[in-house]
Parts: C-alpha cells; sequence; structure tokens
C-alpha cells in the first residue's frame, strides 16, 4: 500500500481507515505556542510517540525541553532528526538530555546522527563514504545511554552500515538491541519503483544486515523485536 500522508490528522485518518496494522506519532514545530497542546491532544488520541522532530532548533533549547517534558510526563518515546546546522542542532550536547530525561526513550534518525559513527567526521559532509573511525560519537551514546536508541532508515541510516562492512558488523553486533529498522522509501514495489533513483532502500539495508548481523535472534531483534518493545506492540 502506497500513501503520501504528512499532517497529524492525515496520519491519523489512515490509521483509523486501515487497522489494524498501523500506528503513528505525531509532530509540531516545538517553536510554535500550541506545540505541546496539539501534542498532548494527538497523544490522547492515538499516538504513542512523537516525531519525527524535525525542526529548525538546537537539540537542547527551552522548545524541545517542553517536547522531553511532555514525552517525560506521557511517557513515550521522541524520534528526532539531527542534520548538522539545520535541524536539532548540536548533537555533541545530547548526552546532557539523556541524562536529564532518563524515563525517555529518543531514537535518533538522519545525517549527522549516522554520519557520527566515525570519529572523523567532516560534519557537512552529510554522506560520508569510505572506512570509519572507531570512538564515533553516536557509538559512545549508543552504549552509555540505556534510553539511546538508533533508526537504521532512510539514505543515512543505509549508509551508516554499508560504507565500511567490517566496522559495521562489530557496530550491529554490539548495539543490537539498540538498533530499530524502518525504511523511509517511498517507491511502489518494494525494487525502487516509482522514484526518481531506482533504488529501495528498504531492500539494500535488509540484504545488509542480514550479512552483518551476528545471527537470527540478533535479526530479529533489530527487524522486530526491538522496536516492539519500545513501542509496546504485540506481534
Amino acid at each position: 500500500m502506497r500513501s503520501i500522508i504528512g499532517l497529524n490528522q492525515h496520519c491519523a485518518d489512515f490509521v483509523a481507515a486501515n487497522s489494524p496494522g498501523y500506528v503513528r506519532f505525531t509532530s509540531s514545530d516545538p517553536a510554535e505556542s500550541r506545540t505541546e497542546d496539539l501534542l498532548r491532544g494527538n497523544l490522547r488520541r492515538g499516538a504513542i510517540g512523537i516525531g519525527e522532530m524535525k525542526y529548525k532548533v538546537a537539540v537542547d533549547s527551552p522548545e524541545m525541553h517542553r517536547v522531553y517534558k511532555l514525552a517525560d510526563e506521557l511517557r513515550v518515546p521522541v524520534l528526532v532528526h539531527f542534520e548538522y546546522e539545520t535541524y536539532n542542532t548540536g548533537l555533541e550536547r545530547f548526552a546532557a538530555v539523556l541524562r536529564a530525561y532518563p524515563r525517555v526513550n529518543f531514537i535518533g534518525h538522519a545525517q549527522t546522527w549516522w554520519g557520527n559513527i566515525s570519529s572523523d567526521l567532516n560534519p557537512l559532509d552529510l554522506y560520508p563514504k569510505g572506512g570509519v573511525k572507531p570512538g564515533g560519537l553516536t557509538d559512545r551514546l549508543l552504549a552509555d545511554h540505556a534510553n539511546m536508541f538508533g533508526d537504521l532508515s532512510a539514505g543515512s541510516g543505509l549508509n551508516a552500515i554499508t560504507r565500511d562492512p567490517e566496522f559495521a558488523r562489530g557496530f550491529v553486533a554490539r548495539h543490537r538491541r539498540k538498533l530499530i529498522w524502518g525504511s523511509d522509501c517511498d517507491c511502489h514495489d518494494g525494487k525502487g519503483g516509482g522514484i526518481r533513483s531506482g533504488v529501495c532502500l528498504a531492500e539494500r539495508s535488509l540484504k545488509a544486515l542480514r550479512e552483518l548481523a551476528p545471527d537470527q535472534a540478533a535479526l530479529r531483534r533489530i527487524l522486530w523485536s526491538n522496536g516492539a518493545e519500545l513501542l509496546g506492540l504485540k506481534a
């Protein structure tokens, strides 16, 4: 099924028309004064998380702290899009957020989140290629904080697990209980149909994970169990 949806109400309508089988998150620009009311209302009407938060604010801004406090109150996860000098800037300060909200599960996503698996990242390079230098910030955040998870979707997630297969094999093994598979691909046939690139991100990331995961139990955790447990979903 392929459907282009965006606004909170569109998502709610889609879930209502296609339930069971679909769940939704809710999102709103944190700089708007109505955001807390909008998020709270959508969470009460069935949304199970906050995100994708993709707005031009700093990760530790007062606006984002309002979102984190609501997530802490209602016990829902927050999916954050990190993109250097554009969205949720200041990833290097995010550890303080994780410590301030230990009951909130955060899911890291997008270019700057995944670029930082390497400790020698040029932050202006959103899709770095080649070998990964160990000790990257993303690796450390996942290792050091029980409430930090990683969303493997989109070109950024695919790039992270394919640019250096030797490093990726160890990364996947270390964080097999922290990684959550997703596609973020809008092709209509699972093979790249209907989009300019002709590439299905999901197809390629699934192939990579099958080669990288240390065993079938780890693969199942990444493809299903980690996300299901985080969101309180049942098989």
